[in-house]
C-alpha cells in the first residue's frame, strides 16, 4: 500500500467519522425527522440504562461510520471526500441493504419480483428503440437543412 493510499484511507476514516457525528447531531437537535417521536426512536439506541445519552455509544457509532468509509475507499482509485462523508452519515442503511440483499442469495430481480415489482423489458426496449429512431430522424433532418443552406439552430 502506497503512502498516498494510507493518507487517503486515514482521511476517509476521519471524514466518515465526522459524517456520523454530523448525522447524530442533526437528529439530536431536531433538524431532520418529521416529528419528535421519530427522532426519539432513532436516538433511543443511544440512551443508556439510566436514560442518559452515552458518549461511548455515540463514539462507537461514529467510529464504525468512519471505518466503513475507509473500507469503501479501499476500492477507489481517487479520493472523494464527499463520498466518505455520506458513507459515514448513512452507514446503517447502506450496511442493512448490503446484508439483506447478499444474505438472501437472491438476485436483485428476484427480490423485486417477490415484492411484486416486475420489469417489462420488451416494452422498455421498444420505447428505447422508438426514441433512438426519432432522434436519428431529427438529426438527419437537421443535416439535410444544413446541406441545403439552412441556418443551424442555436445550441
Amino acid at each position: 500500500m502506497e503512502s498516498v493510499a494510507r493518507w487517503e484511507l486515514l482521511s476517509a476514516w476521519i471524514i466518515g467519522t465526522t459524517g456520523s457525528v454530523a448525522y447524530f447531531t442533526v437528529v439530536y437537535f431536531g433538524f431532520v425527522g418529521p416529528n419528535k417521536e421519530s427522532r426519539d426512536s432513532i436516538l433511543g439506541y443511544f440512551w443508556g440504562k439510566s436514560g442518559r445519552m452515552t458518549v461511548l455509544k455515540v463514539a462507537w457509532y461514529s467510529l464504525i461510520g468512519g471505518s466503513i468509509a475507509g473500507i469503501f475507499q479501499l476500492a477507489e482509485t481517487a479520493f472523494v471526500p464527499v463520498q466518505s462523508f455520506i458513507l459515514g452519515a448513512t452507514w446503517p442503511s447502506i450496511v442493512g441493504q448490503l446484508l439483506s440483499g447478499r444474505q438472501s442469495g437472491q438476485s436483485g430481480s428476484e427480490l423485486a419480483a417477490k415484492k411484486g415489482i416486475t420489469v417489462d423489458t420488451a416494452s422498455l426496449e421498444a420505447k428505447k428503440t422508438g426514441l433512438n429512431e426519432r432522434e436519428a430522424k431529427d438529426l438527419l433532418a437537421e443535416l439535410d437543412k444544413l446541406r441545403q443552406g439552412g441556418i443551424p439552430p442555436p445550441v
